[in-house]
């Protein structure tokens, strides 16, 4: 599954509450015969961090444990694919 930006399609919906601050459109590259439902890509749109990213919250992590604080758990199962 591969995630790209792009422009917010003719027929959204969206279009009915334009102008707006600020629009952001994606697409999602599934192969063919993929068991993906919409749900599982919403779930990997915002579980599935970067590599560099992940990186950072580990050093985030690193930083915080000498005062007693902990990562939130939804970042303790980033990386995880569908």
């Amino acid at each position: 599954m591969k995630i790209i930006k792009s422009s917010l399609p003719e027929n959204s919906q969206t279009r009915n509450f334009l102008p707006a601050g600020y629009v952001e459109a994606y697409s999602v590259i599934v192969p063919e015969h993929s068991q993906l439902t919409p749900d599982n890509i919403l779930v990997a749109s915002w579980t599935d961090f970067p590599k560099w990213l992940q990186m950072l919250f580990k050093l985030r992590d690193r930083f915080v444990k000498p005062f007693g604080l902990k990562a939130g758990s939804s970042e303790k199962n980033f990386g995880q694919k569908f």
